[in-house]
């Protein structure tokens, strides 16, 4: 025996996920019965629109890998005052995570940024909740559709639509 350790293979699969696996897999999900899915939507519609739905003291939620710089630093610098834990949408790489509040100003200020960005150089999964309810969630951003929670009545969820020009469907996520 030399005394020395025996180099550990990154290529051995308990190593390799031990080492990615650095986001714990829990936290706040929509849930219900049933989603309104919203299709066709755009970024910066969508931002200014939020406050015309959710309570103001709602929070949004940005996570990704490819967050540019300038979108990272306002994100940075506009911190949600009380967070939840939200369900991870990104196991590896390790994800930036931002919580911010739903306030006109900021929402307008992102809202111009992304005239500027692609929805990828923002976020990879978004979501707003209030408290510990999630009241919009969508993974895998702009390629998948919006998620809003089912305590949004038919209006709502159409008179929002009609803001951010998008279209909208009921769909069942859970068995009664």
């Amino acid at each position: 025996y030399s005394g020395e350790q025996t180099p550990v293979s990154l290529s051995s699969p308990a190593i390799l996920s031990r080492r990615l696996m650095r986001v714990e897999l829990t936290g706040i999900h929509i849930s219900g019965e049933f989603v309104w899915d919203i299709q066709d939507y755009e970024l910066g519609r969508l931002l200014l629109a939020l406050p015309s739905l959710v309570p103001a003291d709602a929070v949004v939620y940005f996570e990704g890998c490819g967050i540019t710089d300038d979108v990272r630093q306002f994100l940075l610098a506009h911190p949600a005052p009380v967070t939840t834990k939200i369900y991870p949408g990104t196991i590896a790489p390790v994800p930036q995570i931002y919580h911010v509040p739903v306030t006109p100003s900021v929402l307008t200020t992102l809202a111009e940024m992304a005239e500027h960005h692609s929805s990828y150089e923002f976020c990879d999964h978004f979501h707003v909740y209030h408290g510990s309810t999630v009241l919009l969630q969508c993974y895998d951003f702009m390629d998948l559709p919006l998620m809003l929670s089912d305590s949004f009545s038919e209006q709502q969820v159409s008179d929002f639509c009609q803001k951010i020009g998008a279209r909208y469907e009921k769909r069942r996520i859970s068995a009664a």
